[in-house]
């Protein structure tokens, strides 16, 4: 029988490889051949199981997208008809301020079956002062 007081050789290259690379977790030699041994296995359980999660993953995204698609319709026909009410209230307006002050506006530009709002041209045949009148006192 032998006693051995210092570790020799192979091993103490191996100690020092793996404490190199801060490698801690194995306390032995029999711990290294082990996990070599069942390297394989354990491969292939780390990818089954980042694909599960990968799969969850793509599952919730595409949950999240569908919902988002839905907020936007929600929304876009929200200020769509925002919009409308809008252009028909300064529709409105305009025939008011037309009628007391007997000012002529046309509304130019505005179509719609377009699928965006643009804000319309105004076009006034009258003077500019009568309608700095007007808004000054409130009128329009």
């Amino acid at each position: 029988m032998c006693k051995v007081h210092n570790p020799v050789g192979c091993l103490t290259t191996i100690k020092k490889h793996l404490k190199r690379h801060q490698i801690n977790e194995f306390n032995s030699l029999n711990e290294v051949i082990r996990f070599q041994k069942n390297f394989p296995v354990l491969k292939q359980q780390i990818i089954a199981e980042h694909e599960q999660l990968i799969e969850k993953e793509k599952v919730s995204l595409e949950e999240e997208i569908a919902q988002l698609d839905n907020t936007i319709q929600t929304d876009k026909a929200y200020f769509e008809n925002s919009f409308l009410s809008e252009i028909e209230e300064v529709k409105q307006r305009l025939n008011n301020v037309s009628s007391v002050t007997g000012l002529n506006f046309y509304l130019i530009g505005w179509c719609p079956h377009q699928p965006k709002f643009c804000y319309s041209s105004w076009l006034v045949k009258t003077a500019t002062s009568k309608i700095n009148v007007l808004i000054k006192y409130g009128h329009f």
